[in-house]
């Protein structure tokens, strides 16, 4: 068995930061995938990332293989989402961007017997990507589930989708994915289970 930390959405590596330096369970016995898609923060993550065995995916975590457009905002922030309402985001001047059928590569990359801790801060588009691994069956592969979830900043998003989502991932998987947000572990200086 193998222990995977798979950060989605690396942004400037707070994500990476606070896993390593803080999960109560031993960091370094984890494989760490890390996925960025702004082209914006890739320099800083190579940086971040170089000698220490982290690999680094300059993709967008999506539902499938080829290009998206990719929204950039304020404070380094971006999302493939063109309907969220932060981040004061350039709806005008989307950048294409490579994406992977996420559900597709944690299957072909992992197997059953794999312990999978994912952590998703993807701006919106985690309720596409959770929906698309449950109905591929792939769901199965993740044994912890950490998410910031963005449906409040998506407009015109159907607050019951959210409610569906959590209540499959509850109570069909025993999945009961836990809120992401990194910089409260890296204030408080402890990893909340």
């Amino acid at each position: 068995m193998n222990k995977i930390f798979i950060d989605g959405g690396a942004h400037k590596g707070e994500s990476l930061k606070a896993f390593l330096t803080y999960y109560p369970d031993d960091p370094r016995s984890y494989d760490v995938y890390s996925f960025e898609a702004n082209p914006i923060l890739i320099d800083n993550l190579q940086d971040i990332v170089k000698g220490t065995g982290i690999e680094l995916i300059e993709k967008a975590i999506w539902t499938g293989d080829g290009y998206i457009d990719f929204y950039s905002g304020a404070s380094y922030s971006g999302t493939l989402m063109r309907n969220k309402t932060t981040g004061n985001l350039d709806i005008n001047n989307p950048v294409s961007v490579e994406s992977i059928d996420f559900s597709k590569w944690v299957k072909d990359t992992f197997s059953d017997d794999d312990y999978i801790i994912l952590k998703l801060d993807i701006e919106g588009g985690e309720y596409d990507v959770l929906e698309k691994m449950i109905d591929d069956g792939n769901i199965k592969y993740i044994d912890k589930l950490y998410v910031e979830w963005h449906a409040g900043k998506l407009d015109g998003f159907d607050m019951k989708r959210h409610d569906k989502l959590i209540e499959v991932l509850n109570d069909e998987y025993n999945l009961e994915p836990k809120y992401w947000w990194a910089n409260k572990i890296l204030r408080e200086k402890r990893f909340s289970e």
